[in-house]
């Protein structure tokens, strides 16, 4: 039998132990279990399993304050209490950049700017379409022309607003849609009075055959009688008459092939005017849109400071959200863009101040979406020039 005090060896319940004198009992159906039987089922020490918090003593045991001014106790363990997590007290992290509310131009513009914007227009607009109107005669692009020369005209009114710093959209779309369809009349006009010969020997001869007139006194009659709005009405239903046809290089001809003429040919010249305009009108909007620093009165600079491959897309605006600058720079060796497919970081700032954005931008097969627009804090600004990627001036 098995002493139930110390564990020994017993002859009987009735007598008393051999090992630890005691009159065996049975209040226990089995030994309890030892301290050291107990510790071993956890991967800690006897003394571990006793206290497993030092920290925390028993009741009867000395406490030590103040707490430990660090996570683990002298002893090793961990005091009781909350555990400080997190980066140590001196260290410093940006903050994640937060998106950007959408730029809007304010409206405003330099003394005089609207005025000179609209002389502009007026003065812009009659020599696109003189140009038009003498280009046109060695080779006329269909639907691509009208749309060059309103980008031309666009393009002269965005210099004026930018010199002149005019931030209204509404009114530079409305100036560059004027200066549109100030050019295309000018052509069509010019285009029209170049068959005023025609029409005076085509007129003058039916009516030296109607009246018996001689011919030169006929053709005196007609150059006197016909004034510029009737010869414009006139070649316009000539042309129409007539109409033009597309050959397989895509300009105009006169002759060969079907002829769009009649109704046609007036709605084909309409959507041109439309085209030439709205080219115009898109050039000078986005001029007047560019971001502009209001307390300093300047335009806000551009730089593309990062360009990788689109697949790295997802990277590069997490790195440039966490303003990792180190880790964007690796990605454009990793994986370079092309002319077709890059994810570009781009920098909008002004030139004075410093203040500004920064877009994350995907294009796929030309096709560019906008990942991320942010604001660009001064300390990234700085990080940024002292990494190379940003003027110093």
């Amino acid at each position: 039998m098995i002493c139930q005090q110390c564990g020994a060896e017993t002859p009987s319940e009735k007598h008393p132990c051999v090992a630890c004198g005691r009159i065996p009992t049975n209040d226990f159906a089995t030994p309890p279990p030892t301290m050291e039987a107990e510790a071993s089922q956890y991967p800690y020490s006897v003394e571990e399993a006793a206290n497993p918090y030092p920290g925390n003593p028993y009741p009867g045991q000395e406490y030590a304050f103040p707490p430990p001014a660090y996570p683990a106790s002298p002893d090793g363990y961990a005091p009781a209490g909350d555990i400080a997590t997190g980066p140590p007290p001196n260290a410093s992290f940006p903050e994640p950049l937060q998106e950007a509310p959408k730029y809007k131009p304010s409206g405003r513009s330099g003394p005089g700017g609207v005025g000179l914007l609209w002389l502009a227009a007026l003065i812009v607009g009659p020599i696109v379409g003189i140009v038009y109107d003498k280009v046109s005669g060695f080779f006329n692009l269909f639907l691509v022309s009208p749309i060059l020369f309103g980008l031309l005209a666009g393009v002269a009114l965005a210099a004026v607003i930018k010199k002149n710093k005019i931030r209204s959209p509404v009114i530079a779309a409305c100036a560059g849609a004027v200066a549109g369809l100030i050019s295309f009349g000018t052509n069509y006009v010019s285009d029209c009075l170049a068959l005023r010969p025609m029409i005076v020997s085509v007129f003058s001869q039916d009516l030296a055959d109607a009246s018996g007139t001689p011919l030169p006194k006929a053709q005196a009659l007609v150059e006197r009688k016909l004034g510029p709005i009737q010869e414009i009405r006139i070649a316009s239903r000539l042309k129409a008459a007539s109409g033009v046809s597309i050959s397989s290089t895509h300009d105009y001809s006169h002759r060969g092939g079907a002829p769009i003429s009649g109704n046609l040919y007036y709605a084909l010249e309409l959507f041109e005017a439309v085209l030439m305009s709205g080219a115009a009108a898109a050039v000078a909007v986005g001029a007047a849109a560019t971001f502009f620093c209001e307390p300093c009165e300047k335009w806000y600079t551009t730089h593309t400071i990062f360009r990788a491959h689109p697949s790295r897309s997802v990277d590069m605006t997490n790195y440039v959200r966490a303003q990792d600058w180190t880790s964007a720079a690796t990605l454009p060796a990793a994986a370079p863009g092309t002319d077709k497919n890059h994810c570009d970081v781009i920098v909008k700032r002004c030139p004075s101040c410093r203040e500004g954005q920064i877009e994350v931008t995907n294009t796929v097969d030309n096709s560019t979406k906008k990942l991320l627009t942010a604001s660009l804090p001064q300390q990234a600004s700085a990080k940024l020039t002292e990494l190379g990627r940003l003027p110093s001036a």
